[in-house]
């Protein structure tokens, strides 16, 4: 048995969703792989190449946490598994920031639960990724990799509603900075920020006014919140006194918006990727040749995840 999980893009609802706002996800097609392992070498949880690369992939706490969460739940799951996350990182080995901790939960979860059961799966993932993060998140990005597609939701469990693919007349696109950064350590330095909640507030609102552009398909309108977001993130980060807005960062939501888009960082910030949204095809591989950037090969994965019965 082989079981699949795409990975995510946080569109807009970055850290208002950690206070019951509302967040746009999406899944990407850059996918996470797994198998039960032929025999007992890899070591339970591990998280590795299936084919070959030129970089180690460590033990990963995140799927041993799910292992720990399937026992306490009564599952049978004796043997180990192999989880492949290579496409997560870029030729050198570097995190992309495209939910791969997320994706090999859904992974592992599926193989566990084994058969399509996106509430059984979704159920067992969140719980180990939890687990491993000490409670942190909102899980919307596990939600991603179970269902696929895009749409809008809440911290998770809870409810979500499928969105269109892609706004009419505006290309997505992804913009990788070259530099991973650490959403653990952003959450918690913004958390710990005196202004947080109102900050959350000023994001939440966005968010639902973006949400609801996007529904209507109003794409001046969403460009317009789009760009309200990033800049709300960048006031979070100084008054926080972390980097969530990098001068590099800065430059590409500048240049965007000059160029009659908008871009902001997606997930905590920092580094990893930006999504930039453009109704010509041209602006963003001119900005990310302006900022140092990489225009990622991914586009929206409908699929969410999968297994294959008939593959030992």
């Amino acid at each position: 048995m082989r079981a699949s999980a795409p990975g995510k893009i946080m569109l807009m609802g970055e850290y208002a969703v950690l206070e019951g706002g509302p967040a746009l996800i999406a899944a990407v097609n850059r996918r996470a792989s797994g198998r039960w392992a032929d025999d007992g070498a890899s070591g339970r949880g591990t998280a590795e190449a299936l084919g070959p690369v030129e970089f180690a992939i460590e033990p990963s706490p995140v799927v041993a946490s799910v292992f720990a969460r399937a026992r306490l739940l009564g599952y049978p799951c004796g043997n180990d598994v192999v989880i492949d996350t290579a496409r997560f990182r870029d030729g050198a080995g570097e995190k992309l920031g495209l939910g791969s901790s997320s994706a090999a939960a859904v992974v592992a979860a599926a193989l566990i639960v084994g058969q399509v059961d996106h509430t059984a799966i979704l159920d067992l993932a969140l719980g180990g990724h939890r687990g491993a993060f000490r409670g942190q998140g909102s899980g919307v990005d596990v939600a991603a990799s179970v269902y696929g597609g895009v749409f809008s939701t809440c911290s998770q469990p809870a409810p979500r509603t499928p969105l269109g693919a892609a706004l009419p007349g505006l290309g997505l696109y992804v913009l990788f900075t070259g530099h991973s950064a650490s959403t653990a350590e952003f959450v918690r330095a913004s958390r710990a920020c005196g202004r947080f909640a109102r900050h959350a507030e000023t994001m939440a609102a966005l968010a639902e006014a973006g949400i609801a552009a996007y529904s209507a398909e109003k794409a001046e309108d969403f460009l317009e919140v789009a760009r309200a977001y990033g800049a709300a993130m960048a006031d979070l980060g100084a008054d926080a006194g972390v980097p969530i807005v990098t001068e590099q960062i800065a430059a590409v939501m500048q240049a965007a918006a000059a160029g009659g888009g908008a871009a902001k960082p997606s997930g905590a910030g920092g580094g990893d990727i930006v999504v930039l949204w453009s109704r010509s095809p041209e602006l963003a591989a001119s900005v990310a040749a302006a900022t140092d950037c990489t225009v990622l090969d991914v586009d929206i994965d409908l699929d969410g995840v999968t297994i294959d019965a008939t593959v030992p």
